[in-house]
């Protein structure tokens, strides 16, 4: 910034954006507007609820990382995340770049779909 703002304000800042964090006021952190788009109108509740979670953790990401218990936090066990994660494919929400499960730690990483393909 110009002029450079003091040390002891950027600290007042820091601490204060940290106590709104602390508090669960941070409009910019996990509450972020989720927008579920038409593709997945008759997706299930698994899909949907995966969908929300991905969008508000990765939006930003162009692939996301996602190991066999990524749903286990949201009470998803790893057959109905990969059943959700094939309805988000065939929607046409997600695609598939790379399997994973080659060796332990080894990822399924998928993209966000811009458009639907035809």
């Amino acid at each position: 910034m110009e002029p450079a703002l003091s040390d002891s304000t950027v600290v007042e800042k820091a601490a204060s954006a940290w106590r709104h964090e602390l508090l669960g006021q941070n409009a910019f952190g996990k509450r972020r507007t989720v927008i579920i788009p038409d593709k997945l109108e008759n997706a299930s509740g698994d899909a949907l609820r995966l969908y929300s979670h991905l969008q508000r953790e990765h939006f930003w990401r162009d692939q996301i990382m996602i190991p066999s218990d990524y749903g286990e936090p949201f009470g998803m066990g790893w057959r109905r995340l990969r059943n959700a994660l094939g309805e988000l494919v065939k929607a046409g929400a997600l695609m598939l770049v790379s399997r994973g499960g080659r060796f332990v730690g080894d990822s399924a990483v998928y993209a966000w779909v811009k458009t639907r393909p035809d």
